[in-house]
């Protein structure tokens, strides 16, 4: 199992929040309170208590279920590495002069890793240049609706340049360090023209274990590993629309 430093508490509590901040529960929870209000016989107080628990089951599932482990799915995922793998998750970073986010740092004898986690449903397109990117929300798809968000290889691009800063400053000039997009829904694409790698989540592992194993970098994982806990100053937002990205 691979090593984790630090963890992953900011993605719950982004997740809780969100939580807190969606009408739907209070909407469920609402309905079931006018009918309590108005029951007035013991079939009416029944039904109410009925729909009560399929209300809060519902929500269990949609949001303490469902969406929590699709958060905690790439954790879970990476966490599987061999024990040769040192995972670093959700970190804000910076080198002393650029700001940035990682979804995840995965530092190994086959080099280093800065993963950016896409979790969306539907259609990213976009160049390289480019500083906004289309985007088709297929999570109603009786409803697609077309978006513009940021170009996502930007938000990577800098982070890649500020490990590479935290390195350097710690006089580790010489590894392998390679940036990738990973994305969650395996029924989500993103067309781009970017030479960047975009892989899905159910990939990742083998996509990881395909690079060549360099063991005379074993020595140096913890040296590496505080190197970029260094720059760490809080931790990263990892939905697909993030002010601090």
């Amino acid at each position: 199992m691979a090593i984790i430093k630090g963890t992953d508490t900011a993605s719950k509590i982004n997740h809780y929040k969100a939580l807190l901040n969606n009408p739907f529960w209070i909407y469920l929870m609402g309905i079931s309170t006018i009918f309590f209000i108005f029951a007035n016989s013991t079939a009416t107080y029944l039904i109410s208590i009925i729909l009560l628990t399929l209300n809060l089951g519902v929500i269990a599932y949609a949001y303490l279920g469902e969406e929590l482990q699709l958060h905690n799915k790439a954790y879970r995922h990476l966490k599987k590495l061999d024990n040769d793998f040192i995972i670093l998750p959700s970190m804000k970073i910076t080198d002393g002069y650029e700001h940035g986010c990682t979804s995840y740092v995965v530092i190994s004898p086959r080099g280093v890793f800065n993963i950016k986690i896409l979790d969306f449903t539907g259609v990213l397109t976009g160049n390289t240049e480019e500083r906004i990117w289309d985007f088709i929300d297929y999570r109603f798809p009786y409803h697609p609706q077309k978006k513009r968000i940021k170009n996502p290889l930007l938000m990577i691009d800098k982070s890649h340049k500020i490990l590479e800063g935290l390195l350097n400053k710690n006089h580790i000039d010489y590894l392998f360090i390679r940036s990738i997009l990973v994305v969650k829904s395996n029924h989500s694409i993103i067309h781009s023209n970017t030479n960047t790698p975009i892989i899905k989540l159910k990939d990742l592992n083998d996509y990881l274990m395909g690079y060549q194993n360099r063991h005379q970098e074993n020595s140096l994982l913890d040296i590496i590993a505080s190197s970029i806990i260094e720059g760490q100053y809080g931790g990263c937002c990892k939905k697909l629309y993030c002010t601090d990205n």
